[in-house]
């Protein structure tokens, strides 16, 4: 281990040496004018650093959208209805069990004596995708039974 008094030493010879190199001159006016317009160069090329958020506002913006649009999409689509048993001539005879949209739903609770005429010139009657998706979901039995009952209310004989 070296002793601070050898260091000391070796920093009295350095400024003996410096002394003895005499004088240094005074650097040229246009020194100090070109060194500040470097040190400014240098300072405006580093980027300044912006809140933490800041860099992370697009990745936290992407999801939030993401979330949204998965959201909007899981909110728009049809929830699917409990069975509905259909009842005939006021029996409580099981026709069908049928997947009942929301809007079926309403019409049943809010007005049930309504024609359905009156319905249909209201606007609100089923698409045709939703009355071929309710008859594709019935089985063999129920279609058969729904067959029956279109012929009996056109007045088809079998």
């Amino acid at each position: 281990m070296t002793n601070d008094f050898d260091n000391l030493d070796e920093f009295k010879d350095l400024i003996d040496e410096v002394k003895s190199a005499g004088e240094v001159p005074e650097p040229s006016p246009l020194f100090w004018h070109h060194l500040s317009a470097r040190v400014r160069e240098a300072v405006a090329a580093e980027p300044i650093p912006g809140p933490w958020w800041m860099m992370y506002w697009r990745p936290v913006l992407a999801a939030v959208g993401t979330v949204a649009v998965v959201g909007i999409i899981v909110w728009s689509q049809p929830a699917h209805a409990p069975a509905l048993a259909v009842a005939v001539n006021g029996s409580n005879e099981l026709i069908a069990d049928v997947e009942v949209s929301e809007m079926w739903r309403l019409i049943e609770v809010a007005s049930p004596n309504v024609p359905l005429e009156s319905a249909a010139e209201a606007g609100l009657m089923p698409t045709s995708y939703a009355t071929d998706q309710a008859i594709a979901a019935l089985s063999p039995a129920d279609r058969e039974k729904l067959v029956r009952l279109l012929r009996k209310e056109m007045g088809v004989s079998e």
